[in-house]
């Protein structure tokens, strides 16, 4: 099941995962910078996400984000 990224914070990916249903999440490009604008990190929210076992994975267009998301999530 995809995710949007802004419903992301409202718990559907939980709810999602408790129901049986894998959850990813994709990461448009910008999309992230200009919800840090309004006090929304959406970054932390997908590493905490993936740290708390609610998403399965998250893509996005910057590969180089990606990979630096996943490395703090695994580290």
């Amino acid at each position: 099941m995809n995710i949007e990224i802004y419903h992301f914070a409202s718990g559907e990916a939980r709810q999602l995962r408790d129901k049986g249903f894998a959850a990813f999440c994709y990461l448009p490009a910008g999309h992230h910078e200009k919800l840090m604008q309004y006090g929304i990190n959406v970054e932390a929210q997908v590493i905490q996400g993936t740290r708390d076992g609610e998403l399965d994975q998250f893509l996005g267009d910057d590969v180089a984000q990606v990979a630096r998301l996943k490395e703090e999530a695994n580290g």
